[in-house]
C-alpha cells in the first residue's frame, strides 16, 4: 500500500481557519451550528464572487492565508518507504511548511473581535479543530505561539472612519510528498574468466530474485 501524501491548499487552511472564527466569535445557534449570515460576518478573502460591500455599523472579519517565508520551510527529511506488495518503494519527503493568516476585521466591534480570536487561538478545543484540519488527512495545523498584538488602523472610506484592526499569526502544516518507483525484482549476474570466448558466453549466468 502506497502511504498517503498529505498537503492542504490555501482554500482549505482558509475554510478551517473560517470555521473556527465563527466559533470563536460566537455566530452560532443554540446547537452549535454556524448562523445563516456567519458567511457574512467572516469571510474569506478573494473570493470569486466578489467582495460584497457591507455598512460601517457591521461586524466583518475577512481570512487571508498566504505562504510565510520561513527557515523551516528550507528544511527537507526523506526517507525510503517500502510498499506492499513489494513491487515499488516510495521516496517520502517531508518538510514544514509555514502560513501566515491575517484577519482584516471591520465594524465597531472589530478591536474587540480581535482580542477574542488572539485569546481562542490559545484554547484547546481550537487547537483540536487546527490540529485535525481537513479531515481524512489529519494534515495538522500548529499555531506558533509568538503572536503580535492586534493593530488598529481605521480606514478612511466615503468620507468616513472605518473601524479597522489587522491581526496576524502564523500556522506550520507538516507537509508529505511522494515519489514512487519501481523495485528492483530480479538481478541477472554473468561472470566471464578467461575460458569465455566472447560477450555471448558467460562462464555462470545468474538470475538472482529479490525477496
Amino acid at each position: 500500500m502506497t502511504p498517503q501524501e498529505q498537503h492542504l491548499t490555501p482554500a482549505q487552511i482558509s475554510a478551517a481557519v473560517q470555521g473556527m472564527v465563527v466559533s470563536i466569535l460566537g455566530y452560532l445557534d443554540s446547537d452549535g451550528n454556524p448562523l445563516p449570515n456567519s458567511g457574512y460576518n467572516v469571510r474569506q478573502s478573494w473570493p470569486t464572487g466578489g467582495a460584497p460591500s457591507w455598512a460601517i455599523t457591521d461586524d466583518v472579519c475577512f481570512i487571508q492565508a498566504v505562504e510565510f517565508d520561513d527557515e523551516y520551510d528550507r528544511l527537507r527529511e526523506v526517507q525510503e518507504l517500502i510498499n506492499t506488495p513489494p513491487v515499488t518503494f516510495t521516496e517520502q519527503t517531508s518538510y514544514t511548511r509555514v502560513w501566515e493568516i491575517t484577519h482584516e476585521l471591520y465594524g465597531p466591534n472589530s478591536f474587540d473581535n480581535a482580542r477574542k480570536i488572539r485569546s481562542g487561538i490559545f484554547q484547546q478545543k481550537y487547537h483540536d479543530v487546527l490540529v485535525a484540519a481537513i479531515a481524512p488527512m489529519n494534515s495538522g495545523l500548529y499555531l506558533v505561539p509568538d503572536l503580535r498584538p492586534p493593530m488598529r488602523a481605521p480606514e478612511l472610506f466615503a468620507d468616513q472612519w472605518w473601524e479597522r484592526v489587522t491581526f496576524r499569526y502564523r500556522l506550520n502544516e507538516l507537509v508529505l510528498e511522494n515519489d514512487t518507483v519501481g523495485a528492483v525484482q530480479s538481478v541477472e549476474v554473468k561472470i566471464y574468466n578467461q575460458d569465455s570466448p566472447d560477450l555471448a558466453h558467460p562462464a555462470r549466468d545468474l538470475t538472482i530474485i529479490g525477496t
